[in-house]
């Protein structure tokens, strides 16, 4: 059957329909030709506008069950096409008819939003491309605080490396000879050496703001007497987990890894399990498919308030920053811009993943599990200027002081 242009628009009024709709547009990717999301917040509803090229019985399948969602509208528009040339032509008409909705929607928003949330009103039209005639070098850690990272992959101006471990992170910080522009970093860990004037790094963003989670096998279970598996007891799990506190009752059990309390879990050694997605999601899914009821019971970073701790943070090299700020400010902008753009519904972090060129760097989880699971990975980049409260409440754990010169500011 022949292929058909058409632009499907799509009116989003039930947020919690927004996973499974970026799960069923991830499905059709190949025929996808772009996206634009904008988030009507007057209205709290989505609007967004799918240009595709497929056959018309595939894009009336994608309208129909985008349409099944609940709280979701769907209709198709068809280009009338006649020959290649009209094609070209018609497609840049309803290309560009795409990009002046954005545009319109943000230039309202520009005028009628506080200048605070004005950049996250508009983060579905500003840049998550970094680029610079330069090239920078940066270390994070794989899970959720890689992910962040994923806009920068793949980049002719970033170098991207990627370990397991904080004994890397931490060899990184105190090199007399830095090798990294940029290091991404659990927050304590850098904190604390820049507090010992060990390391050349300055605290530049916080990047991720918590990813803890209990699972249990049943909604009471932390009032009850069984087990609960714990991990990383000297560590942020251990630490965040004995401040707040969630059950006096239950029996601790203490694991070297989340992988092992995972497995308890499982196992049937233990009733609860502190877990950080994607392992507490792909937990209850396992538990399912064994008969196994499991279900979230604690968010650590609900109980912990103040929208959850500065648990990874961005530092950047003092040289590099001093010599390269706007830079710097840019790569930032793309870290939160992405962020922003995949919460909303805008950027599919799936299809993302599944594009780059060594998909392995970030790790074996399923890109459709990472999707699924980004916004409970706690991925909020945003700069750590304004966050020292925060900042420091946090610190307090590990009995550390965040001087203010250990802050980096872009103003």
């Amino acid at each position: 059957m022949e292929n058909r242009v058409a632009l499907i628009a799509v009116i989003v009024e039930k947020a919690d329909s927004t996973e499974a709709l970026n799960a069923i547009l991830h499905e059709y990717n190949s025929c996808i030709i772009g996206r634009m999301g904008i988030p009507y917040r007057k209205r709290e509803i989505g609007l967004i506008s799918v240009a595709v090229d497929a056959p018309s019985e595939t894009v009336n399948a994608l309208c129909g069950r985008l349409g099944k969602l609940p709280g979701v509208t769907a209709k198709a528009v068809y280009a009338k096409l006649k020959g290649e040339k009209h094609m070209k032509k018609q497609l840049s008409a309803v290309l560009a008819l795409t990009l002046l909705a954005g545009c319109g929607a943000a230039s309202t928003a520009a005028s009628t939003a506080p200048a605070a949330t004005t950049a996250a009103a508009t983060a579905e039209t500003a840049s998550t491309s970094f680029t610079s005639d330069n090239k920078y070098s940066v270390l994070a850690p794989t899970g959720a605080p890689g992910y962040a990272l994923l806009p920068l992959a793949d980049n002719d101006s970033v170098s991207l490396e990627l370990v397991d471990g904080a004994d890397s992170l931490q060899a990184a910080f105190v090199n007399p000879d830095p090798q990294y522009d940029v290091i991404v970093a659990p927050t304590n860990l850098g904190a604390k050496l820049i507090s010992a004037g060990k390391t050349d790094y300055r605290l530049a963003a916080v990047v991720t703001t918590g990813n803890l989670y209990i699972v249990g096998t049943s909604e009471d279970v932390l009032s009850g007497t069984g087990t609960i598996a714990l991990f990383g007891e000297q560590a942020v799990p251990g630490l965040v987990y004995k401040k707040l506190q969630p059950t006096a009752t239950m029996t601790e059990q203490w694991y070297n890894a989340v992988t092992d309390a995972q497995a308890a879990l499982l196992g049937g050694q233990a009733d609860a399990a502190l877990l950080a997605e994607p392992a507490a999601t792909a937990t209850i899914a396992k538990g399912k498919e064994a008969g196994l009821s499991l279900t979230k019971v604690a968010d650590l970073q609900q109980l912990w308030g103040d929208d959850g701790y500065p648990m990874a943070s961005l530092f950047i090299k003092e040289d590099t920053f001093n010599a390269h700020k706007d830079d710097m400010a840019q790569m930032i902008d793309v870290l939160k811009n992405y962020a922003d753009g995949v919460k909303s519904g805008n950027i599919d972090v799936a299809a993302d993943l599944d594009g780059v060129s060594d998909p392995g760097v970030f790790g074996s989880v399923p890109s459709a599990m990472i999707a699924k699971t980004y916004t409970a990975m706690g991925i909020n980049p945003d700069y750590a200027r304004g966050q020292e409260e925060s900042l420091q409440k946090f610190l307090d754990l590990f009995g550390v002081t965040l001087d203010d010169d250990a802050v980096l500011d872009f103003d």
